[in-house]
């Protein structure tokens, strides 16, 4: 069976494979995942992160207005269902 994987780009595995042979070398350094980010990868996540936040903070204020008119229309639900009440 064929399973489908979301696979890095080709330059994160050069990084990789670059980091392995130093170490063979014996050339041990510290390096962190931001290291193995080129900077236009960087750079785009960077301004995906930023469209997404955006976005997040629209859909909130959007759910924040739909709540406060929902609860309107509850409360006035609630009036015309007394004074219906009191008709019968």
């Amino acid at each position: 069976m064929r399973q489908d994987f979301n696979l890095l780009p080709l330059h994160i595995y050069l990084q990789i494979l670059c980091v392995i042979y130093s170490e063979l070398l014996g050339m041990k350094d510290t390096i962190s995942e931001e290291d193995l980010l080129i900077d236009t990868t960087k750079t785009e996540i960077e301004k995906r992160l930023s469209e997404t936040e955006k976005k997040n903070t629209i859909l909130n204020d959007k759910l924040d207005f739909l709540e406060t008119k929902l609860s309107e229309i509850g409360k006035l639900t609630d009036v015309l269902f007394e004074q219906i009440a009191k008709r019968n």
